[in-house]
């Protein structure tokens, strides 16, 4: 008589399935784009597989008139419209031998790598995304962004003209996004008595700034490329993270498998409110 073994569970929910832990955006990838206030607007989770979100918005605000006393008010009603995006998937799967795992250091250092991975995969969306079927387009090249055509050679101006577009288009730009290289050749630019057109002060500050505009350094923005953002009219929005663990996928091979899984999108309201320059490259 053949006897079935009872495999005990208990009352974990997991049962047999892998370990899994669920945190919050601002825990795994605090320093993302999509996360950055400066950046971009925080809209909400998203939960379950959203594949599109919907962000209501004024798209013209009502209008205030001159009344005299005691006359009636006449009724002004704001415009409501509303931003659809779609949102995409970034997982990552990591094999460590249990050996690795069962270190501290090296768990911490996978850790870490699978953190800067995700951040940057999401940074490079934001930015650089091509317009693609079922996934959010890229700002730089989202149509209706505001572009000067003037590159940056030996003075600001063209920077300058950029902010001054934004905010003839009613935007406020609240960050500058560039990359270590791009800020680093804006730091060499001198004035006719060869002093930086960025003041020591600004430049060493804990967040330098451009006319009065945060600078945001990342690396996946493009060489000599600038863009001015208006965090109000851009909405992103991020589900928790899943990090999970099994020691079985890899049982032949004495190893466990790593996973990490997020869900992010974002969209613009105004792209005019947002634009880009460039940096004049030499010949």
């Amino acid at each position: 008589m053949a006897v079935i073994s009872t495999i005990t569970t208990g009352s974990d929910a997991r049962g047999l399935f892998p370990d899994s832990s669920f945190l919050k955006p601002d825990e795994v990838i605090p320093d993302s784009l999509a996360l950055n206030e400066l950046f971009a607007t925080q809209t909400g989770e998203i939960t379950g597989d959203t594949p599109k979100m919907r962000v209501p918005f004024v798209s013209a605000d009502a209008t205030a008139a001159i009344v005299k006393e005691g006359d009636d008010i006449t009724p002004a009603t704001p415009t409501l419209d509303e931003v659809a995006f779609n949102t995409v998937k970034f997982a990552i799967l990591t094999k460590m031998s249990n050996e690795a795992f069962a270190s501290n250091a090296a768990t911490n250092l996978i850790s870490v790598s699978a953190q800067r991975a995700v951040t940057g995969a999401i940074d490079n969306l934001m930015l650089n995304n091509t317009a693609t079927e079922g996934q959010p387009t890229g700002l730089l090249n989202t149509t209706g962004i505001s572009t000067v055509t003037e590159q940056i050679s030996d003075n600001l101006d063209p920077l300058l003209d950029l902010l001054g577009t934004i905010g003839d288009e009613g935007g406020q730009p609240t960050a500058l996004t560039m990359s270590f290289g791009t800020w680093a050749k804006l730091l060499k630019l001198k004035d006719s008595t060869k002093r930086g057109l960025v003041a020591d002060r600004v430049a060493d500050a804990p967040t330098p700034s451009l006319f009065g505009v945060p600078v945001v350094l990342n690396q996946r923005t493009p060489a000599d490329t600038i863009l001015a953002v208006d965090s109000s009219v851009v909405f992103a929005a991020a589900s928790q993270i899943e990090v999970a663990r099994d020691s079985s996928y890899y049982f032949g091979s004495d190893s466990t498998a790593l996973r990490i899984t997020a869900r992010v999108g974002f969209g613009v309201s105004f792209p005019e409110r947002i634009g880009k320059v460039t940096l004049k490259t030499a010949a």
